[in-house]
C-alpha cells in the first residue's frame, strides 16, 4: 500500500514537475516576447520622434517660404501692372535661367535708369491697347469684305437684269422712229426702281 502511494506520489511529482517546466517555457517565451515588443516599442517611439522633428522642421521650412513667397508678392506689386502673359511665360524657366536673365535686364536697367516709372507703366498699357485695336481692326477688315462681296453680287445681279431687259426690248423693236419701244431705261434708272432693297 505505501508503494503504491509512495508510486502515486511520485507519478504526480513527474506530472507536476513537467507542468512547471511548460510553465517555465512559456513565461520564458512570454518574457522573451514582451522584450521584442518592448524593443520595437522603443523603435518605434524612436522613430516616431525622428518623425516628429522632420514634420517640425518641414513646417518651419513651410513657413518660412510662406513669408518669402509674401515678400516676392510684395516686391511684384510694387513693380506696377505686368503684362498679362508675363508669369506663363516665364513659370517653367530654372532658377538659373531666371537669374542671368535678371542680371541682363538689370544692365539694360542701368543704362535707361532716367526713364521714369510711370511712363514705363504707361508704355505697358499703350501696348496692350494697340493690340486689343489691331484686333479689332482685322475684325472691321473682314467685315468689310463681306459687304463688299455682297455689293459686288447684288450689282452684278442688276446688270444682268438690265441687259435681259435691253435684249428683250430690242428683239421687239418696230421699224418707226416714233414708237415706245425705242425709249430704253438706262441702267442707273432701273437700279433707282429696283423692287427690293439690299440686306445682309
Amino acid at each position: 500500500m505505501l508503494n503504491y502511494w509512495l508510486s502515486m506520489s511520485q507519478s504526480s511529482l513527474k506530472t507536476i514537475s513537467d507542468r512547471m517546466d511548460d510553465l517555465t517555457k512559456q513565461l520564458r517565451m512570454q518574457k522573451d516576447e514582451k522584450n521584442k515588443l518592448k524593443s520595437l516599442e522603443d523603435e518605434y517611439e524612436r522613430t516616431l520622434q525622428d518623425e516628429a522633428k522632420q514634420l517640425e522642421q518641414l513646417l518651419s521650412k513651410r513657413n518660412m517660404l510662406l513669408a518669402k513667397q509674401e515678400e516676392y508678392s510684395k516686391k511684384i506689386r510694387e513693380l506696377g501692372p505686368l503684362s498679362s502673359d508675363a508669369f506663363e511665360m516665364y513659370k517653367r524657366r530654372s532658377i538659373k535661367e531666371l537669374h542671368k536673365m535678371l542680371q541682363r535686364c538689370n544692365e539694360q536697367l542701368q543704362q535707361s535708369s532716367h526713364v521714369n516709372k510711370k511712363a514705363l507703366d504707361q508704355c505697358v498699357n499703350f501696348t496692350e491697347q494697340r493690340e486689343k485695336l489691331q484686333k479689332r481692326q482685322a475684325e472691321l477688315d473682314a467685315g468689310d469684305e463681306g459687304w463688299i462681296c455682297k455689293l459686288l453680287i447684288f450689282f452684278s445681279c442688276c446688270l444682268y437684269t438690265w441687259l435681259r431687259i435691253v435684249r428683250n426690248a430690242q428683239l421687239n423693236l418696230c421699224a418707226c422712229p416714233d414708237c415706245e419701244y425705242m425709249k430704253l431705261p438706262s441702267f442707273w434708272t432701273l437700279w433707282a426702281s429696283w423692287p427690293f432693297m439690299f440686306h445682309e
